[in-house]
Protein backbone atom coordinates (compact mmCIF):
# COMPACT_ATOMS: atom_id res chain seq x y z
CA UNK A 1 0.00 0.00 0.00
CA UNK A 2 1.25 3.22 -1.18
CA UNK A 3 2.02 6.08 1.66
CA UNK A 4 -1.11 7.20 3.34
CA UNK A 5 -2.61 10.64 1.90
CA UNK A 6 -4.10 13.03 4.35
CA UNK A 7 -7.49 14.13 4.28
CA UNK A 8 -7.06 17.59 2.49
CA UNK A 9 -5.04 16.24 -0.43
CA UNK A 10 -8.29 14.11 -1.71
CA UNK A 11 -10.17 15.84 -4.31
CA UNK A 12 -13.27 15.73 -2.60
CA UNK A 13 -14.74 18.86 -4.59
CA UNK A 14 -14.72 16.49 -7.42
CA UNK A 15 -15.66 13.26 -5.92
CA UNK A 16 -18.86 15.48 -4.46
CA UNK A 17 -19.98 16.80 -8.01
CA UNK A 18 -19.20 13.75 -9.42
CA UNK A 19 -21.72 11.52 -6.81
CA UNK A 20 -24.31 14.11 -6.72
CA UNK A 21 -24.54 13.73 -10.84
CA UNK A 22 -25.02 9.95 -10.76
CA UNK A 23 -27.26 10.19 -7.56
CA UNK A 24 -29.39 12.43 -9.36
CA UNK A 25 -29.53 10.69 -12.47
CA UNK A 26 -30.07 7.24 -10.85
CA UNK A 27 -33.15 9.59 -8.84
CA UNK A 28 -34.62 10.43 -11.86
CA UNK A 29 -34.00 6.86 -13.82
CA UNK A 30 -36.08 5.55 -10.84
CA UNK A 31 -38.73 7.81 -10.97
CA UNK A 32 -39.16 7.75 -14.99
CA UNK A 33 -39.74 3.68 -14.02
CA UNK A 34 -42.28 3.97 -11.56
CA UNK A 35 -44.03 6.72 -13.49
CA UNK A 36 -43.99 4.12 -16.70
CA UNK A 37 -45.46 1.47 -14.01
CA UNK A 38 -48.45 2.47 -11.79
CA UNK A 39 -46.85 5.83 -10.84
CA UNK A 40 -48.08 5.32 -7.35
CA UNK A 41 -45.43 5.86 -4.73
CA UNK A 42 -46.75 2.33 -2.47
CA UNK A 43 -44.82 0.76 -5.76
CA UNK A 44 -41.56 1.84 -4.32
CA UNK A 45 -42.05 -0.35 -1.54
CA UNK A 46 -43.72 -2.97 -3.74
CA UNK A 47 -46.72 -4.82 -1.55
CA UNK A 48 -48.01 -7.93 -2.90
CA UNK A 49 -51.92 -9.23 -1.86
CA UNK A 50 -50.21 -12.50 -0.58
CA UNK A 51 -47.10 -10.78 1.28
CA UNK A 52 -46.16 -10.93 4.35
CA UNK A 53 -47.18 -7.20 4.99
CA UNK A 54 -50.27 -7.20 3.33
CA UNK A 55 -52.12 -6.19 6.38
CA UNK A 56 -50.26 -2.96 7.22
CA UNK A 57 -50.44 -1.73 3.64
CA UNK A 58 -54.67 -2.43 4.11
CA UNK A 59 -54.43 -0.09 7.15
CA UNK A 60 -52.61 2.64 5.89
CA UNK A 61 -53.70 3.08 2.34
CA UNK A 62 -56.73 1.81 1.69
CA UNK A 63 -57.68 3.09 -1.13
CA UNK A 64 -54.84 1.90 -3.15
CA UNK A 65 -55.13 -1.35 -5.53
CA UNK A 66 -51.82 -3.52 -4.02
CA UNK A 67 -51.03 -5.44 -7.34
CA UNK A 68 -51.27 -9.74 -6.54
CA UNK A 69 -48.51 -11.86 -5.30
CA UNK A 70 -45.51 -11.89 -2.89
CA UNK A 71 -44.39 -8.28 -3.72
CA UNK A 72 -40.63 -7.56 -2.64
CA UNK A 73 -38.96 -7.05 0.59
CA UNK A 74 -39.04 -3.31 0.21
CA UNK A 75 -42.78 -4.02 2.01
CA UNK A 76 -41.01 -5.37 5.23
CA UNK A 77 -38.76 -2.24 5.66
CA UNK A 78 -42.04 -0.69 5.58
CA UNK A 79 -43.44 -2.34 8.24
CA UNK A 80 -40.44 -2.27 10.91
CA UNK A 81 -40.28 1.56 9.97
CA UNK A 82 -43.45 2.57 10.94
CA UNK A 83 -42.49 1.29 14.66
CA UNK A 84 -38.95 -0.21 14.78
CA UNK A 85 -38.88 -0.97 18.59
CA UNK A 86 -41.94 -2.78 18.60
CA UNK A 87 -40.72 -6.18 17.82
CA UNK A 88 -43.97 -7.75 18.88
CA UNK A 89 -46.03 -5.55 17.26
CA UNK A 90 -44.38 -5.76 14.10
CA UNK A 91 -43.46 -9.59 14.09
CA UNK A 92 -46.48 -11.09 12.76
CA UNK A 93 -45.74 -8.83 8.91
CA UNK A 94 -42.63 -10.25 8.74
CA UNK A 95 -41.67 -13.58 6.61
CA UNK A 96 -38.80 -14.36 9.07
CA UNK A 97 -39.05 -11.58 11.93
CA UNK A 98 -34.91 -12.08 13.37
CA UNK A 99 -33.79 -12.16 10.14
CA UNK A 100 -35.43 -8.78 9.17
CA UNK A 101 -34.84 -7.22 12.21
CA UNK A 102 -31.04 -8.15 12.18
CA UNK A 103 -30.51 -5.31 9.53
CA UNK A 104 -32.52 -2.58 11.21
CA UNK A 105 -30.13 0.75 10.19
CA UNK A 106 -32.40 1.59 6.73
CA UNK A 107 -35.77 1.61 8.74
CA UNK A 108 -34.81 2.81 11.83
CA UNK A 109 -33.41 6.04 9.57
CA UNK A 110 -36.69 6.10 7.62
CA UNK A 111 -38.49 6.48 11.46
CA UNK A 112 -36.02 8.96 12.82
CA UNK A 113 -36.81 11.10 9.73
CA UNK A 114 -40.80 10.17 9.63
CA UNK A 115 -41.79 8.95 13.44
CA UNK A 116 -45.27 9.80 13.30
CA UNK A 117 -46.49 5.89 11.46
CA UNK A 118 -47.15 5.09 8.30
CA UNK A 119 -48.47 6.85 4.97
CA UNK A 120 -47.00 8.04 1.89
CA UNK A 121 -44.70 10.50 4.45
CA UNK A 122 -42.52 7.03 5.38
CA UNK A 123 -42.46 5.76 2.16
CA UNK A 124 -40.75 9.57 0.84
CA UNK A 125 -38.38 9.42 4.02
CA UNK A 126 -37.33 6.09 2.65
CA UNK A 127 -36.82 7.55 -0.46
CA UNK A 128 -34.83 10.24 0.77
CA UNK A 129 -32.75 7.40 3.10
CA UNK A 130 -32.15 6.07 -0.28
CA UNK A 131 -31.47 8.95 -1.93
CA UNK A 132 -28.62 9.80 0.34
CA UNK A 133 -27.16 6.18 0.27
CA UNK A 134 -26.70 6.50 -3.65
CA UNK A 135 -24.97 9.97 -2.74
CA UNK A 136 -22.81 8.25 -0.34
CA UNK A 137 -21.61 5.41 -2.33
CA UNK A 138 -20.25 7.46 -5.41
CA UNK A 139 -18.60 9.61 -1.92
CA UNK A 140 -17.00 6.02 -0.66
CA UNK A 141 -16.29 4.66 -4.43
CA UNK A 142 -14.46 7.99 -5.57
CA UNK A 143 -12.50 8.31 -2.32
CA UNK A 144 -11.53 4.93 -2.11
CA UNK A 145 -10.41 5.12 -5.54
CA UNK A 146 -8.29 8.04 -5.48
CA UNK A 147 -7.01 6.73 -1.90
CA UNK A 148 -5.57 3.56 -4.05
CA UNK A 149 -3.78 5.57 -6.29
CA UNK A 150 -6.98 5.53 -9.05
CA UNK A 151 -9.34 8.50 -10.14
CA UNK A 152 -12.65 9.60 -9.28
CA UNK A 153 -14.55 8.59 -11.81
CA UNK A 154 -16.35 5.80 -9.30
CA UNK A 155 -17.74 8.25 -7.59
CA UNK A 156 -20.02 8.41 -11.22
CA UNK A 157 -19.76 5.02 -12.19
CA UNK A 158 -20.74 3.14 -8.86
CA UNK A 159 -24.36 5.05 -8.64
CA UNK A 160 -25.33 4.04 -12.18
CA UNK A 161 -25.25 0.39 -11.28
CA UNK A 162 -28.20 -2.18 -11.86
CA UNK A 163 -27.91 -3.21 -8.02
CA UNK A 164 -28.33 0.41 -7.17
CA UNK A 165 -31.20 1.32 -9.16
CA UNK A 166 -32.81 -2.14 -8.11
CA UNK A 167 -32.34 -1.14 -4.66
CA UNK A 168 -33.94 2.25 -4.78
CA UNK A 169 -36.64 0.93 -6.72
CA UNK A 170 -37.94 -1.49 -4.39
CA UNK A 171 -36.58 0.55 -1.05
CA UNK A 172 -34.20 -2.20 0.27
CA UNK A 173 -30.69 -1.74 2.38
CA UNK A 174 -27.94 -2.76 -0.12
CA UNK A 175 -26.86 0.49 -1.29
CA UNK A 176 -26.43 2.43 2.16
CA UNK A 177 -24.42 -0.90 3.43
CA UNK A 178 -22.24 -1.05 0.27
CA UNK A 179 -21.88 2.86 0.29
CA UNK A 180 -21.16 2.67 4.39
CA UNK A 181 -18.76 -0.69 3.82
CA UNK A 182 -16.90 1.28 1.07
CA UNK A 183 -16.21 4.70 3.35
CA UNK A 184 -15.00 2.08 5.99
CA UNK A 185 -12.49 0.90 3.49
CA UNK A 186 -11.56 4.14 2.96
CA UNK A 187 -10.64 4.98 6.13
CA UNK A 188 -9.18 1.97 7.24
CA UNK A 189 -6.58 2.55 3.80
CA UNK A 190 -5.97 6.07 5.84
CA UNK A 191 -5.06 4.61 9.16
CA UNK A 192 -8.29 6.28 10.49
CA UNK A 193 -9.33 3.10 12.99
CA UNK A 194 -12.10 5.03 14.72
CA UNK A 195 -13.88 6.57 11.87
CA UNK A 196 -13.41 3.34 10.04
CA UNK A 197 -15.06 1.17 12.78
CA UNK A 198 -18.25 3.57 13.32
CA UNK A 199 -18.62 2.71 9.81
CA UNK A 200 -18.14 -1.07 9.70
CA UNK A 201 -20.26 -1.18 12.46
CA UNK A 202 -23.11 1.01 10.91
CA UNK A 203 -22.49 -1.13 7.53
CA UNK A 204 -23.40 -4.68 9.42
CA UNK A 205 -26.49 -3.12 10.69
CA UNK A 206 -27.31 -2.62 7.04
CA UNK A 207 -26.77 -5.42 5.91
CA UNK A 208 -24.65 -7.78 7.95
CA UNK A 209 -23.53 -9.97 4.92
CA UNK A 210 -21.35 -7.01 4.17
CA UNK A 211 -18.80 -8.40 7.27
CA UNK A 212 -17.86 -10.82 4.79
CA UNK A 213 -16.07 -7.84 2.68
CA UNK A 214 -14.51 -6.28 6.24
CA UNK A 215 -13.28 -9.81 7.54
CA UNK A 216 -11.49 -10.23 3.84
CA UNK A 217 -10.14 -7.20 4.23
CA UNK A 218 -8.35 -7.59 7.76
CA UNK A 219 -7.07 -11.22 6.93
CA UNK A 220 -5.45 -9.64 3.78
CA UNK A 221 -4.07 -6.42 5.11
CA UNK A 222 -3.86 -7.26 8.42
CA UNK A 223 -3.52 -3.64 9.80
CA UNK A 224 -4.32 -2.21 12.95
CA UNK A 225 -7.17 -0.41 11.56
CA UNK A 226 -8.65 -3.40 9.36
CA UNK A 227 -8.49 -5.92 12.58
CA UNK A 228 -10.19 -2.98 14.68
CA UNK A 229 -12.82 -1.90 12.38
CA UNK A 230 -13.59 -5.77 11.20
CA UNK A 231 -13.56 -6.52 14.81
CA UNK A 232 -15.87 -3.86 15.46
CA UNK A 233 -18.89 -5.24 12.88
CA UNK A 234 -18.47 -9.20 13.73
CA UNK A 235 -18.51 -8.03 17.32
CA UNK A 236 -21.57 -5.71 17.04
CA UNK A 237 -23.24 -8.33 14.62
CA UNK A 238 -22.97 -11.04 16.92
CA UNK A 239 -23.80 -8.81 19.59
CA UNK A 240 -27.38 -7.68 17.94
CA UNK A 241 -28.16 -11.47 16.50
CA UNK A 242 -28.20 -12.66 20.59
CA UNK A 243 -30.14 -9.99 21.56
CA UNK A 244 -32.72 -10.57 18.81
CA UNK A 245 -33.26 -14.30 20.14
CA UNK A 246 -34.69 -12.34 23.25
CA UNK A 247 -36.24 -9.85 21.73
CA UNK A 248 -38.15 -11.53 18.66
CA UNK A 249 -40.44 -14.54 18.75
CA UNK A 250 -39.41 -16.70 15.31
CA UNK A 251 -41.29 -19.29 15.76
CA UNK A 252 -42.87 -20.94 12.93
CA UNK A 253 -41.50 -19.01 10.54
CA UNK A 254 -40.42 -19.85 7.26
CA UNK A 255 -37.12 -20.32 5.92
CA UNK A 256 -35.91 -19.52 2.60
CA UNK A 257 -33.04 -21.30 0.85
CA UNK A 258 -30.88 -18.90 -0.48
CA UNK A 259 -27.37 -21.07 -0.46
CA UNK A 260 -26.36 -23.90 -2.74
CA UNK A 261 -23.65 -25.53 -4.21
CA UNK A 262 -20.74 -23.67 -6.16
CA UNK A 263 -22.15 -21.75 -8.78
CA UNK A 264 -25.10 -23.37 -8.40
CA UNK A 265 -27.72 -20.27 -8.29
CA UNK A 266 -25.27 -18.97 -12.08
CA UNK A 267 -26.06 -22.60 -13.53
CA UNK A 268 -29.50 -22.87 -12.62
CA UNK A 269 -30.80 -19.67 -13.84
CA UNK A 270 -28.77 -19.78 -17.24
CA UNK A 271 -31.75 -21.70 -18.94
CA UNK A 272 -34.24 -18.71 -17.83
CA UNK A 273 -31.66 -16.05 -19.04
CA UNK A 274 -31.19 -17.36 -21.84
CA UNK A 275 -35.01 -17.24 -22.76
CA UNK A 276 -34.68 -13.44 -22.20
CA UNK A 277 -36.43 -13.60 -18.66
CA UNK A 278 -34.17 -11.32 -15.93
CA UNK A 279 -31.39 -10.62 -18.92
CA UNK A 280 -30.41 -7.65 -16.84
CA UNK A 281 -29.79 -9.98 -13.59
CA UNK A 282 -28.32 -12.38 -16.30
CA UNK A 283 -25.91 -9.58 -17.79
CA UNK A 284 -24.83 -8.10 -14.22
CA UNK A 285 -24.44 -11.73 -12.65
CA UNK A 286 -22.53 -13.04 -15.64
CA UNK A 287 -20.38 -9.79 -15.85
CA UNK A 288 -19.68 -9.69 -12.57
CA UNK A 289 -18.52 -13.16 -12.31
CA UNK A 290 -15.78 -12.49 -15.30
CA UNK A 291 -14.87 -9.01 -13.90
CA UNK A 292 -13.89 -10.32 -10.29
CA UNK A 293 -12.18 -13.18 -11.43
CA UNK A 294 -10.26 -11.51 -13.91
CA UNK A 295 -9.24 -8.29 -11.25
CA UNK A 296 -7.97 -10.85 -9.24
CA UNK A 297 -5.50 -12.99 -11.35
CA UNK A 298 -3.96 -9.80 -13.02
CA UNK A 299 -3.67 -7.08 -9.87
CA UNK A 300 -2.67 -10.13 -7.54
CA UNK A 301 -2.46 -10.85 -3.70
CA UNK A 302 -0.16 -7.56 -3.49
CA UNK A 303 -3.48 -5.23 -4.47
CA UNK A 304 -5.47 -3.63 -0.84
CA UNK A 305 -8.38 -5.23 -2.17
CA UNK A 306 -7.05 -8.33 -3.10
CA UNK A 307 -8.87 -9.83 0.37
CA UNK A 308 -11.97 -8.42 0.31
CA UNK A 309 -12.92 -8.71 -3.37
CA UNK A 310 -12.05 -12.42 -2.90
CA UNK A 311 -13.92 -12.96 0.11
CA UNK A 312 -17.09 -11.46 -1.30
CA UNK A 313 -16.45 -13.39 -4.85
CA UNK A 314 -16.18 -16.86 -2.24
CA UNK A 315 -19.44 -15.50 -1.09
CA UNK A 316 -20.98 -15.02 -4.13
CA UNK A 317 -20.46 -18.34 -5.41
CA UNK A 318 -22.49 -20.09 -2.95
CA UNK A 319 -25.99 -17.79 -3.72
CA UNK A 320 -28.64 -20.10 -4.94
CA UNK A 321 -31.10 -19.09 -7.94
CA UNK A 322 -33.62 -17.20 -5.80
CA UNK A 323 -30.44 -15.11 -4.80
CA UNK A 324 -29.25 -14.16 -7.93
CA UNK A 325 -32.03 -14.83 -10.75
CA UNK A 326 -34.14 -12.08 -10.80
CA UNK A 327 -33.44 -8.53 -11.55
CA UNK A 328 -34.41 -7.08 -8.70
CA UNK A 329 -32.20 -9.53 -7.04
CA UNK A 330 -29.10 -10.37 -8.91
CA UNK A 331 -27.92 -6.97 -9.59
CA UNK A 332 -27.95 -5.71 -5.78
CA UNK A 333 -27.11 -8.86 -4.39
CA UNK A 334 -23.57 -9.18 -6.44
CA UNK A 335 -23.21 -5.70 -6.26
CA UNK A 336 -20.65 -5.34 -3.48
CA UNK A 337 -18.45 -8.09 -6.28
CA UNK A 338 -19.11 -5.90 -8.72
CA UNK A 339 -18.02 -2.50 -7.00
CA UNK A 340 -15.05 -4.35 -5.17
CA UNK A 341 -14.03 -5.70 -8.82
CA UNK A 342 -14.28 -2.07 -10.47
CA UNK A 343 -12.47 -0.58 -8.10
CA UNK A 344 -9.49 -3.34 -7.79
CA UNK A 345 -8.98 -3.05 -12.07
CA UNK A 346 -9.21 0.59 -11.32
CA UNK A 347 -6.58 0.89 -9.18
CA UNK A 348 -2.62 0.01 -9.59
CA UNK A 349 -0.88 -2.62 -7.21
CA UNK A 350 1.68 -1.26 -5.40
CA UNK A 351 5.19 -2.50 -6.32
CA UNK A 352 6.89 -1.42 -2.79
CA UNK A 353 5.06 -1.40 0.49
CA UNK A 354 5.60 2.31 2.01
CA UNK A 355 3.32 2.69 4.94
CA UNK A 356 3.24 4.42 7.85
CA UNK A 357 1.24 1.55 10.08
CA UNK A 358 2.95 -1.75 8.98
CA UNK A 359 0.67 -5.19 8.97
CA UNK A 360 0.68 -6.81 12.31
CA UNK A 361 2.57 -9.43 12.42
CA UNK A 362 0.87 -13.55 12.07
Amino acid sequence: MRENQSVERLPWSRIVRLAIVGTMLMTLGVFLDLGADSGNTVGLVQPGQDGPSIEVFREDFPDVAIPDGLGHDGQQFYAIARSPMHFDEVSPHLDRAQYRFQRPLYPVLAWALHPSGGGRGLISAMVVVGVVSIFLAGLGAGSLSVQLGGGTWPALLVPLLPGTFAAMRISLADTLAIALTLLALTAVERGRAGVGACAAVLSVFAKEALLIVLLGHALSRRTRASIIAAGAAAMSTAAWWVALKFLVDAAATEQVVEFTWPFGGVVSSLSHWLAGDDWIAGVTVVGAFVLAAAALWTRGRSHPLFGALAASTIFSIFLGRSVLGLDFNGPRTIGPMLILAILTFGTPTPSHEGVREQPVPA
